[in-house]
């Protein structure tokens, strides 16, 4: 089994008090994890309690009742028991067997689920400042050549990466009629299971049609107002229409889900953020292309989606940043540290604009600019410029 980079960050955290929470997309390779850890709590001769809710040996286990009692007879309360979760969501009222295994047993808790919403209510009651979260997205570019079996980057993994996506079930598949197959396969199941179902939307095809929108415009400023419009203008030629607050409540659909983030503005000079006119980026770009049915759309997007998702999986917070009249790409946050980042396809004979915009924020902290080709000068100007695979590659 190949090692995942979160599974390194989750070990960090066996046998301390808090539960664990394994979020993100469906097929990410959340389970993954779970059998990894499983692998190694048993190594260690650990009790282990490991269930998969959606196999079909436990799709009776659907109460919490019955949870109970499957636990009660399954482990050995006088010595302590990891509990390893996947899909608890599908239990009802799971949140009070996990509240009450960590108050009487001896327990490790590990759970995964692919809904935000997991993460409110009563599970954020009962577990208020006892819960911590790992984010699963899907490959990194080192992992994906790790799943490849490659030792270096190549131009032919790289268009792979950047066309079909890194969902970790597609690296191993060589045909590409086949790949485009688990990709809508993966496209349908996130949005009838984990966001139709999940969140009681009926209109599908209004939900495939808000989806679709923002596969089409990601990287781009949008409101909840100009994604309305712009489907009223379709729907009124059968003499329909939507409200702006339905198109609100499937933006918060999709986000719950994973299948897109959200990236707010940031005022730089006046170090706040901004409600209006969010950036939405995919969580895969070979899930956005085959969406579209493009395999090489707008690499401008694909490589700026690529960069967005790799700073959140280095555990930034990232927001698009505005300073007065100029945009900067990413303005990324972690702890103390800040970082700015702007992302190209090449620097245009010439031109200055790229490193320019960098230039003009008022403070000292770390710039950088990404390029899809290689870049005549590590740096300009102080502006550290980087090619973007070796930006992927490098570790820190």
């Amino acid at each position: 089994m190949f090692q995942r980079e979160a599974f390194n960050q989750l070990l960090k955290h066996v046998d301390n008090e808090f539960v664990k929470i394994i979020t993100g997309v469906r097929r990410s390779g959340k389970s993954y994890l779970l059998l990894l850890l499983n692998d190694y709590l048993l190594a260690q001769k650990k009790q282990v309690l490991y269930i998969n809710f959606e196999a079909i040996e436990f799709l009776n286990i659907n109460t919490a009742d019955v949870l109970m009692t499957y636990i009660q007879a399954h482990v050995k309360l006088d010595e302590k028991v990891y509990f390893l979760f996947d899909e608890i969501q599908l239990v009802k009222d799971w949140e009070r067997v996990v509240n009450g295994l960590r108050v009487s047993y001896n327990a490790d808790i590990y759970m995964t689920g692919s809904n935000a919403q997991m993460l409110s209510g009563q599970l954020s009651t009962l577990l208020s400042g006892r819960y911590v979260t790992l984010e699963v997205f899907p490959l990194s570019y080192l992992e994906f050549l790790n799943f490849k079996g490659a030792t270096t980057s190549t131009p032919t993994l790289w268009r792979e990466y950047r066309g079909f996506g890194a969902f970790p079930a597609l690296p191993s598949i060589s045909d590409e009629t086949v790949k485009s197959t688990v990709l809508d396969g993966i496209f349908d199941t996130i949005l009838l299971k984990d966001v139709a179902m999940n969140q009681n939307i009926k209109n599908t095809e209004l939900l495939r049609r808000v989806a679709l929108y923002l596969f089409d415009v990601a990287g781009n400023p949008v409101s909840s107002k100009k994604i309305t419009d712009s489907i009223n203008d379709e729907l009124r030629r059968k003499n329909e229409s939507i409200s702006a607050s339905t198109i609100t409540g499937i933006l918060d659909a999709l986000t719950n889900a994973y299948i897109f983030y959200k990236a707010q503005r940031y005022d730089i000079r006046g170090k706040e953020r901004l409600k209006t006119l969010s950036k939405y980026y995919p969580v895969d770009t070979g899930l956005r292309n085959q969406a579209l049915g493009r395999r090489d759309l707008n690499r401008g997007s694909q490589l700026e989606t690529i960069v967005y998702l790799e700073l959140l999986r280095r555990g930034y917070q990232v927001f698009v940043g505005k300073y007065n009249d100029k945009e900067i790409d990413f303005v990324a946050q972690r702890m103390n540290e800040t970082l700015y980042v702007q992302v190209a396809l090449e620097i245009p004979e010439g031109s200055t604009r790229e490193t320019d915009d960098l230039l003009h924020l008022p403070d000292n902290y770390e710039k950088i600019l990404i390029l899809d080709t290689m870049p005549d000068s590590a740096e300009i100007d102080g502006v550290k410029v980087v090619n973007v695979v070796e930006w992927l590659l490098d570790k820190r």
